[in-house]
């Protein structure tokens, strides 16, 4: 509980109860608990309201009303403190029912103890506290699947526009179809869809179309080829995004405009840009070669709203390339951190290799040093120190032959240490019997090594001390009569 008291409400027309319950939080320890007492159950749902409680501790008989009324009403008037429903005698349906309700506890007036009334207000305390945390934790995950829903709405979304720009792959027929459509509407002799960049001042033509009229010099033009724009010829109406249109009789006709035209043979050119964003990509141009004509504004909407789609189109095509290059690069990197990785790995298997051999090698001078030594006390030393070595190599053997290079399975490396520790201490299998019982445990090399080392003496010393195999077998007259022994490993 916390360092201030807590508070309690009582909530019972027995002033002798109220009494007894005074009685009882002081024997609990005075200070530690602050009583409120109301007798009613009118006044104890305007308290409730106006006062906030740790805990209540509510009679079932409250005039025309119980406690299980209260109890139903808490929620409405904003209380969360917990409450338990005292009752003069024990009664298993009220107990149930008052549990269903929503009650932290049911006691028994007259059975109560001190002990007994601490106990279950700190449990009633305890209870709203963890109610509390797995509402919050609760509101914290219904946030969580609101925005994993929020998220998996927009990588469908994304995964759908990908699908329609994939339907757009094919630019130059989706732009010379559009461009028909243009000259078809407006009845012009040829349509040209050309990008645009500002930066250098450059056109590159996308798309072309020709209708049966157009003349032999429109038909000229280079597809893809890139050329310079004359400043002339943008003049405002490029970069503002505002339709022009253009006449060869015009007076006003700069030079290199008018060279242009004649050169396709065009007597009449429309342009129109192509907006993304507020922002000019291309523009379309569409040439009469008969006459001189005028482009009505019914025109020149609809041509623009052809273009718009011509915008779409040339965007969607520059977004999927994009992609595609960001996608190429991304497989390259994966390619490389892949290749790196399964590298790495290799290093990582041939360090554990090459730790497990000069460990191994470390046995074997050990092993050659014990066949030229009789005494039994440093026998029994240099076969310690082989058997700590073998548990720390037998670590580095699991990991390089296993798939998990971080982690070795600790039930499967008992199973093998302990059998090469039954073998280095020369048991007989009628004698005793080995009896391992592990779950499967994954440990890291940090941990597994001293872990390692901790199980070798653990089972050495039961081998060399429990069951007196410290080079010599006991005596008959020594042996206990059960020497048959299990060596349990959990």
């Amino acid at each position: 509980m916390e360092d201030r008291p807590v508070r309690v409400l009582l909530v019972d027309d027995d002033e002798d109860d109220y009494v007894i319950t005074q009685d009882l939080l002081s024997e609990i320890g005075d200070g530690r608990f602050h009583l409120e007492w109301v007798a009613s159950y009118e006044d104890a749902l305007e308290t409730m309201g106006r006062r906030r409680h740790d805990v209540y501790l509510v009679d079932y008989h409250l005039g025309q009303h119980n406690g299980l009324d209260l109890l139903r009403e808490t929620p409405g008037n904003g209380s969360q403190a917990p409450m338990i429903l005292l009752t003069g005698q024990g009664d298993h349906e009220v107990d149930l029912e008052a549990m269903k309700a929503g009650a932290a506890d049911f006691l028994v007036k007259g059975q109560i103890e001190a002990s007994l009334l601490e106990r279950s207000i700190r449990y009633a305390i305890d209870r709203a506290r963890t109610l509390k945390a797995l509402r919050a934790s609760e509101a914290r995950n219904r946030t969580l699947l609101a925005e994993t829903e929020r998220r998996l709405v927009e990588q469908i979304a994304l995964r759908e526009a990908g699908a329609a720009i994939s339907s757009a792959l094919d630019l130059e027929t989706v732009l010379t179809r559009i461009g028909e459509q243009m000259a078809k509407v407006v009845d012009a002799t040829s349509a040209y869809i050309c990008s645009y960049e500002p930066e250098t001042e450059t056109s590159t033509v996308l798309a072309e179309y020709f209708s049966p009229y157009a003349s032999p010099q429109e038909q000229t033009s280079d597809l893809n080829i890139s050329y310079y724009l004359p400043p002339d010829f943008s003049g405002s109406w490029l970069p503002a995004g505002l339709p022009e249109v253009i006449h060869m009789d015009d007076p006003g006709l700069s030079p290199p405009i008018r060279a242009h035209m004649e050169q396709y043979g065009a007597q009449t050119a429309l342009n129109i840009p192509l907006q993304i964003r507020d922002q000019t990509i291309a523009f379309a141009q569409l040439w009469e070669s008969r006459r001189q004509r005028e482009f009505t504004p019914e025109d020149i909407e609809l041509c623009q709203s052809l273009a718009q789609q011509a915008a779409v189109a040339i965007e969607n095509a520059r977004l999927y390339e994009q992609a595609q290059h960001e996608i190429e690069e991304r497989q390259q990197a994966e390619k490389q951190i892949e290749a790196s990785l399964k590298e790495k790995e290799m290093l990582l298997k041939e360090i554990h290799h090459r730790v497990k051999n000069n460990l191994q090698v470390i046995s074997s001078i050990l092993n050659l040093q014990h066949s030229h030594v009789e005494d039994q006390q440093l026998l029994a030393v240099l076969r310690d120190s082989k058997n700590r070595v073998r548990s720390m190599a037998l670590i580095h053997e699991k990991l390089y032959r296993s798939s998990n290079l971080a982690q070795i399975d600790l039930a499967d490396y008992v199973q093998d240490l302990a059998r090469y520790l039954f073998s280095s201490y020369r048991t007989s299998t009628g004698t005793i019997r080995l009896d391992i019982q592990a779950e499967p445990v994954f440990l890291e090399i940090d941990t597994a090594v001293p872990c390692g080392l901790i199980l070798n003496e653990l089972i050495s010393n039961a081998l060399e001390h429990a069951f007196c195999f410290d080079g010599d077998r006991p005596s008959e007259e020594d042996r206990p009569t059960d020497w048959e022994a299990e060596v349990h490993i959990e």
